[in-house]
């Protein structure tokens, strides 16, 4: 046989309402959290050679002022560009969801955000 229930109806609503309140929150989390970005461009102006490494996906460029186009693994990348023989320019690149990105040579290194 079953022990009594000693829970107050009113203690027993709030814990039903909590334990629902954190669904709620968690399955929004789910739903409407950051998604893994789309298919970029990534433009250099300039460049002989671009590659991209996000995550595990390399990406390169095969000819001189191409765009480079990929499907990054996540959110993170590092942009290296090929302007002379003799000048190699890196950068970070944080991928949102805009498609388009700009890298711009300044000094020894890219600066890298959403193209205009």
């Amino acid at each position: 046989m079953a022990p009594p229930d000693t829970m107050k109806p009113k203690t027993r609503a709030a814990l039903i309402g909590a334990v629902l309140l954190v669904l709620g929150f968690a399955s929004g989390a789910m739903l409407y959290g950051p998604s893994a970005p789309g298919p970029i461009t990534v433009v250099v102006p300039g460049a002989l050679h671009i590659s991209a490494s996000c995550g595990s996906a390399v990406r390169e460029t095969e000819e001189p002022d191409q765009p480079l186009s990929m499907t990054p693994g996540d959110g993170r990348c590092t942009v290296t560009a090929r302007m002379s023989d003799d000048r190699v320019l890196t950068g970070p690149l944080e991928v949102g969801q805009a498609p388009r990105h700009r890298c711009l040579p300044d000094g020894d290194a890219l600066l890298c955000g959403v193209s205009p």
